[in-house]
Protein backbone atom coordinates (compact mmCIF):
# COMPACT_ATOMS: atom_id res chain seq x y z
CA UNK A 1 0.00 0.00 0.00
CA UNK A 2 1.34 3.43 -0.96
CA UNK A 3 2.33 5.69 1.92
CA UNK A 4 0.84 9.16 1.45
CA UNK A 5 1.03 12.51 3.20
CA UNK A 6 -2.24 14.40 3.64
CA UNK A 7 -2.69 17.86 2.13
CA UNK A 8 -2.05 19.53 5.50
CA UNK A 9 0.27 16.97 7.11
CA UNK A 10 2.83 19.66 8.04
CA UNK A 11 0.32 21.44 10.33
CA UNK A 12 -1.34 18.39 11.89
CA UNK A 13 -0.53 16.77 15.26
CA UNK A 14 2.06 15.75 16.31
CA UNK A 15 3.36 19.26 15.65
CA UNK A 16 7.06 18.84 16.24
CA UNK A 17 9.95 19.56 13.88
CA UNK A 18 11.81 16.33 14.59
CA UNK A 19 8.65 14.25 14.22
CA UNK A 20 7.69 15.96 10.95
CA UNK A 21 11.15 15.47 9.44
CA UNK A 22 10.85 11.78 10.34
CA UNK A 23 7.51 11.70 8.49
CA UNK A 24 9.12 13.28 5.42
CA UNK A 25 12.07 10.90 5.44
CA UNK A 26 9.83 7.85 5.87
CA UNK A 27 7.68 9.01 2.94
CA UNK A 28 10.76 9.71 0.81
CA UNK A 29 12.21 6.29 1.66
CA UNK A 30 9.00 4.53 0.60
CA UNK A 31 9.09 6.37 -2.73
CA UNK A 32 12.79 5.62 -3.25
CA UNK A 33 12.01 1.94 -2.72
CA UNK A 34 9.38 2.10 -5.48
CA UNK A 35 11.76 3.87 -7.84
CA UNK A 36 14.46 1.26 -7.18
CA UNK A 37 11.90 -1.37 -8.23
CA UNK A 38 11.32 0.63 -11.45
CA UNK A 39 7.82 1.57 -10.34
CA UNK A 40 6.79 5.19 -10.97
CA UNK A 41 3.01 5.40 -11.22
CA UNK A 42 1.22 6.69 -9.19
CA UNK A 43 4.19 7.37 -6.92
CA UNK A 44 5.92 10.14 -8.89
CA UNK A 45 2.62 11.97 -9.31
CA UNK A 46 2.03 11.76 -5.55
CA UNK A 47 5.40 13.38 -4.85
CA UNK A 48 4.44 16.16 -7.27
CA UNK A 49 1.09 16.57 -5.46
CA UNK A 50 2.85 16.87 -2.10
CA UNK A 51 5.27 19.48 -3.47
CA UNK A 52 2.35 21.47 -4.84
CA UNK A 53 0.68 21.52 -1.42
CA UNK A 54 3.88 22.95 0.08
CA UNK A 55 3.98 25.66 -2.60
CA UNK A 56 0.31 26.42 -1.98
CA UNK A 57 1.02 26.99 1.72
CA UNK A 58 3.91 29.33 0.93
CA UNK A 59 1.78 31.29 -1.52
CA UNK A 60 -1.11 31.58 0.94
CA UNK A 61 1.21 32.75 3.72
CA UNK A 62 2.83 35.35 1.44
CA UNK A 63 -0.59 36.69 0.42
CA UNK A 64 -1.68 36.87 4.06
CA UNK A 65 1.49 38.75 5.03
CA UNK A 66 0.99 41.20 2.17
CA UNK A 67 -2.67 41.64 3.07
CA UNK A 68 -1.86 42.58 6.67
CA UNK A 69 0.44 45.37 5.46
CA UNK A 70 3.30 44.86 7.90
CA UNK A 71 6.17 47.36 7.87
CA UNK A 72 7.92 47.78 4.51
CA UNK A 73 11.60 46.86 4.85
CA UNK A 74 12.84 47.29 1.29
CA UNK A 75 11.92 47.07 -2.39
CA UNK A 76 13.55 44.36 -4.48
CA UNK A 77 13.83 46.06 -7.88
CA UNK A 78 15.28 42.97 -9.56
CA UNK A 79 12.26 40.85 -8.65
CA UNK A 80 9.82 43.80 -8.48
CA UNK A 81 8.77 42.77 -4.95
CA UNK A 82 8.15 44.65 -1.73
CA UNK A 83 9.90 43.03 1.23
CA UNK A 84 7.81 43.41 4.38
CA UNK A 85 8.45 42.55 8.00
CA UNK A 86 7.49 39.06 9.11
CA UNK A 87 4.22 38.50 10.95
CA UNK A 88 4.47 38.58 14.75
CA UNK A 89 5.17 35.05 16.01
CA UNK A 90 5.53 35.11 19.77
CA UNK A 91 4.77 31.39 20.07
CA UNK A 92 7.32 30.32 17.45
CA UNK A 93 4.74 28.17 15.65
CA UNK A 94 5.07 29.92 12.30
CA UNK A 95 8.86 29.67 12.43
CA UNK A 96 8.66 25.93 13.13
CA UNK A 97 6.12 25.52 10.35
CA UNK A 98 8.43 27.28 7.91
CA UNK A 99 11.32 25.02 8.93
CA UNK A 100 9.18 21.92 8.35
CA UNK A 101 7.95 23.13 4.97
CA UNK A 102 11.45 24.14 3.83
CA UNK A 103 12.92 20.79 4.85
CA UNK A 104 10.14 18.90 3.07
CA UNK A 105 10.41 21.02 -0.09
CA UNK A 106 14.16 20.49 -0.32
CA UNK A 107 13.97 16.75 0.39
CA UNK A 108 11.02 15.97 -1.86
CA UNK A 109 12.15 18.34 -4.59
CA UNK A 110 15.37 16.37 -4.91
CA UNK A 111 13.42 13.11 -4.79
CA UNK A 112 11.12 14.24 -7.61
CA UNK A 113 14.06 15.28 -9.81
CA UNK A 114 15.79 11.95 -9.21
CA UNK A 115 12.64 9.93 -9.94
CA UNK A 116 12.02 11.90 -13.13
CA UNK A 117 15.63 11.38 -14.20
CA UNK A 118 15.40 7.59 -13.71
CA UNK A 119 12.10 7.44 -15.58
CA UNK A 120 13.58 9.42 -18.47
CA UNK A 121 16.53 7.02 -18.64
CA UNK A 122 14.23 3.99 -18.66
CA UNK A 123 12.08 5.61 -21.35
CA UNK A 124 15.06 5.47 -23.69
CA UNK A 125 15.09 1.67 -23.22
CA UNK A 126 11.49 1.41 -24.47
CA UNK A 127 10.85 1.24 -28.22
CA UNK A 128 7.46 2.51 -29.40
CA UNK A 129 6.68 2.14 -33.09
CA UNK A 130 3.53 2.81 -35.16
CA UNK A 131 1.65 -0.20 -36.51
CA UNK A 132 0.08 0.19 -39.96
CA UNK A 133 -1.46 3.34 -41.39
CA UNK A 134 -2.23 6.13 -38.94
CA UNK A 135 -5.09 8.58 -38.79
CA UNK A 136 -5.13 11.88 -36.88
CA UNK A 137 -2.74 12.29 -33.95
CA UNK A 138 -5.65 12.62 -31.49
CA UNK A 139 -7.50 9.57 -32.76
CA UNK A 140 -8.03 6.77 -30.24
CA UNK A 141 -6.30 3.47 -30.83
CA UNK A 142 -4.55 0.33 -29.60
CA UNK A 143 -1.37 -0.28 -27.63
CA UNK A 144 0.37 -3.62 -28.23
CA UNK A 145 2.76 -4.68 -25.47
CA UNK A 146 5.13 -7.39 -26.66
CA UNK A 147 5.62 -10.34 -24.27
CA UNK A 148 7.85 -13.42 -24.84
CA UNK A 149 5.09 -15.45 -26.50
CA UNK A 150 2.13 -13.10 -26.39
CA UNK A 151 0.90 -9.57 -27.03
CA UNK A 152 -1.09 -7.71 -24.40
CA UNK A 153 -3.57 -5.27 -25.93
CA UNK A 154 -4.92 -2.02 -24.47
CA UNK A 155 -7.23 0.53 -26.02
CA UNK A 156 -6.61 4.22 -25.43
CA UNK A 157 -8.21 7.61 -26.01
CA UNK A 158 -7.38 11.22 -25.19
CA UNK A 159 -9.25 13.38 -22.70
CA UNK A 160 -8.91 16.72 -20.93
CA UNK A 161 -8.64 16.52 -17.14
CA UNK A 162 -7.97 18.94 -14.32
CA UNK A 163 -5.83 18.16 -11.31
CA UNK A 164 -7.45 18.95 -7.91
CA UNK A 165 -4.85 21.65 -7.23
CA UNK A 166 -4.91 23.32 -10.65
CA UNK A 167 -7.40 25.50 -12.51
CA UNK A 168 -5.96 24.56 -15.89
CA UNK A 169 -6.94 21.48 -17.89
CA UNK A 170 -4.31 19.29 -19.49
CA UNK A 171 -4.26 16.49 -22.03
CA UNK A 172 -4.32 12.97 -20.62
CA UNK A 173 -4.52 9.45 -22.03
CA UNK A 174 -7.02 6.94 -20.67
CA UNK A 175 -6.18 3.25 -21.22
CA UNK A 176 -8.29 0.12 -20.85
CA UNK A 177 -7.12 -3.47 -20.91
CA UNK A 178 -8.59 -5.28 -23.92
CA UNK A 179 -7.11 -8.77 -24.22
CA UNK A 180 -3.98 -10.87 -24.53
CA UNK A 181 -3.28 -13.03 -27.55
CA UNK A 182 -0.66 -15.64 -28.35
CA UNK A 183 1.87 -14.17 -30.78
CA UNK A 184 5.46 -14.68 -31.78
CA UNK A 185 8.06 -11.99 -32.50
CA UNK A 186 7.37 -12.11 -36.26
CA UNK A 187 3.56 -12.07 -36.21
CA UNK A 188 1.89 -9.38 -38.31
CA UNK A 189 0.47 -6.93 -35.79
CA UNK A 190 -1.09 -4.83 -38.54
CA UNK A 191 -3.30 -7.84 -39.29
CA UNK A 192 -4.15 -8.02 -35.58
CA UNK A 193 -5.12 -4.35 -35.66
CA UNK A 194 -7.46 -4.87 -38.65
CA UNK A 195 -8.93 -7.94 -37.01
CA UNK A 196 -9.71 -5.94 -33.86
CA UNK A 197 -11.30 -3.19 -35.92
CA UNK A 198 -13.42 -5.70 -37.81
CA UNK A 199 -14.59 -7.75 -34.85
CA UNK A 200 -15.19 -5.08 -32.24
CA UNK A 201 -14.29 -1.47 -32.83
CA UNK A 202 -15.27 -0.10 -29.43
CA UNK A 203 -13.22 3.04 -30.06
CA UNK A 204 -15.85 4.62 -32.27
CA UNK A 205 -13.29 5.63 -34.87
CA UNK A 206 -12.88 4.52 -38.46
CA UNK A 207 -9.15 5.19 -38.29
CA UNK A 208 -7.77 4.09 -34.92
CA UNK A 209 -4.04 4.27 -34.47
CA UNK A 210 -1.88 1.47 -33.07
CA UNK A 211 1.55 1.31 -31.48
CA UNK A 212 3.86 -1.53 -30.52
CA UNK A 213 5.56 -1.06 -27.14
CA UNK A 214 8.65 -3.18 -26.54
CA UNK A 215 11.53 -3.21 -24.08
CA UNK A 216 14.47 -5.59 -23.81
CA UNK A 217 14.61 -5.01 -20.05
CA UNK A 218 12.00 -6.10 -17.50
CA UNK A 219 9.68 -3.24 -16.55
CA UNK A 220 6.42 -3.33 -14.55
CA UNK A 221 3.44 -3.11 -16.87
CA UNK A 222 1.07 -0.88 -14.90
CA UNK A 223 3.54 1.21 -12.90
CA UNK A 224 6.05 1.97 -15.68
CA UNK A 225 5.41 0.71 -19.21
CA UNK A 226 1.91 2.17 -19.47
CA UNK A 227 2.98 5.61 -18.13
CA UNK A 228 5.89 5.68 -20.59
CA UNK A 229 3.53 4.83 -23.46
CA UNK A 230 1.12 7.55 -22.32
CA UNK A 231 3.90 10.14 -22.21
CA UNK A 232 4.85 9.17 -25.75
CA UNK A 233 1.26 9.53 -26.99
CA UNK A 234 0.83 12.95 -25.38
CA UNK A 235 4.12 14.11 -26.87
CA UNK A 236 3.21 12.95 -30.38
CA UNK A 237 -0.22 14.61 -30.10
CA UNK A 238 1.17 17.95 -28.92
Amino acid sequence: MMKKLSETWFAEPVFDYEYKTYEVMAYAKSMEDRFSQRKFFPYLDDVKRTLHNLDAYRTAKAQMTDGLKTDLLEVDLRRLQMIRAALPDNSGIMATLDEIVNFAAQTLGGLYKEGTKILDELSREVEITPVGIHGGALNPGFLFFRKPRAVRIYTYYFRLVRRPWSKESYKDVCTLYHSEIAAGPFDNLNAVKWDLMGRQNSLGSKAPNAYLVHADIQLPQYETLLPIAKRYLIKTAA
